[in-house]
């Protein structure tokens, strides 16, 4: 066969392959086109399920935290003066009691009689412990038992807490139904309560006892906020600016709302 014959045939190989050639780069840029797509999109994906990861564990941590400064802030402006003011009530002589003023009185009662209120928001623990899917959301074993203890720990300080708080306040109620206060100086019966045995136990029971407890709980709470910190791999400094940004956002609303 002649040159010339072979041209048609030729020129019909080189177009075949110039139409594979292209349809190959197609099918390559397609298949790449997919791969980007749906890499991208399982990036993305990743990518906001980490931030929620992170969210929801700083919300939980952040909330465990704060308990124990309220904790903490609790024991040392109200918990702490209690004690004080019982030392200071116990080591008064008769006569010195009853020339307290008005004032110094009062504060001996609130030591001794009046409660206060003790709660915290449970918003977060709420969301941790009966949505399934937020468990699911953090994927961490370890980390979801950890919080559960903390929340459970959580639970019997402010059991224990409300009960001495309320055993406080049944003490003043349990004095006004057993003494005529009518006929007693203000000093009397002040003296006459302090003196009552449930008083005097309950004072014992709160300086040696409930005390001593509180501090052992705000240590307990502060080592499982920072286990579950390390859990997590969040740092305490990253926690404690989310509150402080919380918290102004919590501001500017009220503030917004205010005006």
């Amino acid at each position: 066969m002649n040159a010339k014959s072979r041209v048609p045939k030729l020129w019909g190989d080189i177009k075949f392959q110039g139409t594979f050639k292209e349809l190959t780069l197609s099918i390559i840029g397609t298949t790449i086109s997919i791969i980007l797509t749906f890499g991208t999109a399982a990036f993305f994906e990743h990518r906001e399920q980490e931030q929620n990861r992170r969210l929801i564990a700083m919300m939980v941590i952040s909330d465990i935290y704060e308990f124990e400064c309220y904790l903490h802030w609790t024991d040392s402006l109200d918990f702490a003066g209690w004690q004080k003011d019982m030392e200071e009530l116990r080591s008064l002589s008769r006569d010195s009691i009853l020339r307290l003023t008005d004032e110094q009185r009062e504060k001996y009662w609130n030591a001794i009689g009046n409660p206060i209120i003790f709660a915290h928001d449970k918003t977060a623990e709420g969301i941790f412990s009966s949505n399934i899917s937020t468990w699911k959301d953090i994927g961490n074993f370890r980390f979801i038992k950890e919080v559960g203890r903390a929340y459970s720990e959580i639970a019997d300080i402010e059991k224990n807490v409300k009960a001495k708080i309320e055993e406080k306040g049944n003490n003043g109620k349990l004095f006004e139904t057993h003494y005529d206060t009518e006929n007693m100086s203000d000093g009397e019966q002040l003296i006459a309560f302090m003196e009552m045995k449930e008083v005097q136990r309950f004072m014992d029971d709160f300086c040696m006892g409930f005390r001593p407890y509180i501090h052992y709980e705000i240590n307990v709470l502060r080592y499982k906020v920072d286990q579950c910190l390390e859990i997590i791999g969040i740092d305490k400094e990253e926690m404690i600016d989310f509150i402080l940004n919380d918290l102004e956002k919590n501001d500017s609303t009220k503030t917004s709302s205010g005006s």
